[in-house]
């Protein structure tokens, strides 16, 4: 039972309160350090939405008295969300958050498929570096910083500064903590005063408990939005006016930077003045606001009068029942019967005759249910000629066996597990979902990859090699495992057969000569 747990510091992301627990107590292995604080070795951290709260709360609860929610709305960028999805989408992500075992939070939220990018490094102010090392004697990371769109300290009114230290590190089940970061600098340049407001917006929104608003109450706030501002053409939203309004306060160089460029026809602007049928994230809410109401525009205000728009209940139109029984058997018997002949292919070839389409434009009208459940089963023939496959197959199992052939030797690598080839062509994602499709690379992997028991082998033998080139083989065997890394619990056979027999008479040999 842990004895010691930091104190949780004002916006500071859950990932790095964990990194300083674990720097604290000294664990130098991220699997014994999952271990201690969730009791589950395969946590991955996620610096923006951390789950497996339920978990940790098991193992540091005694020290740490903090409702699970309360440890959601101030340590995780799960509060950005709040007043753009549905109560439902939310209470699930935060559920997710909590309870679940496995954490599909950054999917369910949409960020890997947002338009808007998310930070890649870690930012801080340099100035709130310095005063946290001087107050508290070390440094965090904090969560107002690291959130899309901030690049300016609303206390200090300066400009953040990238430490190129990745959040998502290279090692999979690592918490990266701000001690590893040496700041310099004191200061930084002023920032302008829209990023200086788009922070405190983003500020306030991550700190305050809101309710959501529909997408029927966006849709008539956006219409009203653009009659305020003048920014009509009679009865029609003026689009253009719109994207110049906001070009003039936010550079296209900036909005690229956030994703958000305003190219193309369709072009998410161009979508929010339309009916919502989508979410929209805060970021692309704020920059609306601010270039159509100006700087002295208010989160709260503005969320109010959203919300101040009735919501329109989405009613299902009652379906129209015949009282001619006779007519209604008689046209089921019809629509059966050119079903079940040959012409019967598809939906659409019915429909391109004329008694199929009488027939199936009185049955949908009269007797939806049973048409629904006698169609033909629906025909498909798409196929994706976009991707040549064999030869994508092909290209990406040269680099492979290019990476293999180079970093055969190295016996200080990591485990040269599959993730740990994907990671080294830059592309996990589109391997992994299309495996199934890359024949070679299937092969490729089963063949090569390395299993847990040759790379504890491996381990032991980098020891060795290392004491051969000091010239001082005779070392215990407990020393030798835990220098390799391993311990009594997590030896596989072969690896514990190795230190049985053929290390002592490795050793035995070089006593002898």
């Amino acid at each position: 039972m842990l004895a010691h747990f930091p104190v949780a510091q004002k916006d500071e992301l859950l990932t790095s309160i964990l990194a300083r627990f674990i720097q604290q107590i000294g664990i130098k292995d991220n699997k014994v350090a999952l271990d201690i604080l969730f009791g589950n070795r395969m946590v991955v951290p996620s610096p923006f939405l951390q789950g497996h709260i339920t978990q940790l709360l098991d193992h540091v609860g005694h020290v740490w008295g903090v409702h699970p929610r309360l440890i959601v709305e101030r340590h995780t960028h799960l509060p950005l969300f709040k007043p753009f999805l549905s109560p439902n989408r939310f209470k699930t992500l935060q559920a997710d958050l909590i309870y679940r075992r496995a954490n599909p939070s950054m999917s369910r939220a949409g960020i890997p498929a947002s338009v808007i990018q998310w930070p890649t490094c870690y930012k801080i102010c340099p100035q709130c570096w310095q005063e946290q090392s001087k107050t508290l004697g070390f440094t965090y990371w904090q969560r107002l910083f690291q959130t899309p769109g901030v690049n300016a300290c609303p206390l200090h009114q300066c400009l953040l500064l990238d430490t190129l230290i990745p959040i998502h590190s290279s090692h999979r089940h690592q918490f990266v903590g701000a001690s590893c970061y040496q700041c310099q600098a004191r200061f930084s340049e002023a920032a302008n005063p829209c990023e200086l407001k788009l922070s405190a917006m983003v500020e306030m929104l991550i700190n305050s408990k809101l309710s959501s608003v529909s997408f029927e109450q966006w849709t008539l706030y956006y219409q009203k939005l653009a009659r305020d501002a003048g920014m009509m053409i009679g009865s029609r939203i003026d689009h253009k006016e719109i994207a110049d309004s906001v070009r003039r306060l936010w550079s296209d160089k900036w909005l690229n930077q956030q994703g958000l460029a305003l190219c193309g026809e369709n072009t998410w602007l161009l979508a929010m003045f339309r009916k919502h049928r989508r979410v929209f994230s805060y970021l692309q809410h704020f920059i609306v606001w601010l270039s159509l109401r100006g700087s002295t525009v208010d989160l709260l205000v503005e969320l109010n009068l959203a919300r101040a728009f009735p919501k329109i209940k989405r009613g299902t139109p009652k379906m129209r029942e015949t009282k001619n029984i006779v007519k209604r058997d008689k046209s089921r018997t019809q629509w059966l019967g050119i079903v079940e002949s040959s012409q019967a292919e598809s939906l659409k070839k019915i429909r391109t005759t004329v008694l199929g389409a009488r027939l199936y434009s009185w049955l949908y009208r009269y007797d939806r249910e049973w048409l629904n459940a006698h169609k033909p089963n629906h025909a498909s023939n798409y196929q994706n000629y976009r991707v040549d496959w064999q030869a994508r197959d092909r290209h990406l199992v040269k680099s492979l066996i290019d990476i293999k052939n180079k970093t055969e030797g190295r016996i200080e690598d990591p485990r040269h597990s599959k993730s740990w080839f994907i990671a080294k062509i830059a592309k996990k994602s589109m391997i992994e979902k299309k495996l199934y499709k890359l024949p070679l690379c299937s092969l490729f992997f089963d063949r090569y990859s390395e299993s847990v028991e040759e790379y504890q082998i491996r381990r032991l033998s980098r020891v060795m090699v290392q004491f051969i080139e000091c010239k001082n083989v005779l070392r215990p065997l407990c020393e030798i495992e835990r220098l390799a890394g391993l311990s009594h619990q997590r030896c596989r056979k072969p690896a514990r057969e190795v230190l049985r027999l053929d290390i002592p008479a490795w050793q035995r040999a070089a006593a002898l000569s």
